[in-house]
């Protein structure tokens, strides 16, 4: 899905990651969001499950992703002291 076109539909939103999970502040309206690691690497899961060292998908160390559900994803911690930031586009 292309951004072209699309605006942001809500400030830019950015999490520490520590070994509790944790989700996103999606704003009404969003229907991707662009979220990108930096400092160190994550899991992340968006089934409702919290993730864990050994339980949900990895993301390394500046790596980007677009989610169109972002409102249930989840995050944690697994090396370093990683920085989640999310950019919300209607």
């Amino acid at each position: 899905m292309s951004l072209i076109g699309r605006s942001s539909s809500g400030p830019t939103q950015t999490l520490t990651l520590s070994a509790v999970a944790q989700g996103l502040s999606v704003p009404p309206g969003t229907s991707i969001a662009l979220v990108a690691i930096e400092g160190g690497s994550a899991r992340w899961t968006d089934d409702g499950v919290p993730p864990a060292v050994s339980r949900g998908q990895p993301m390394a160390d500046g790596e980007r992703m677009f989610f169109g559900s972002a409102a249930t994803l989840q995050l944690i911690a697994i090396s370093g002291s990683p920085t989640v930031t999310a950019s919300y586009y209607r």
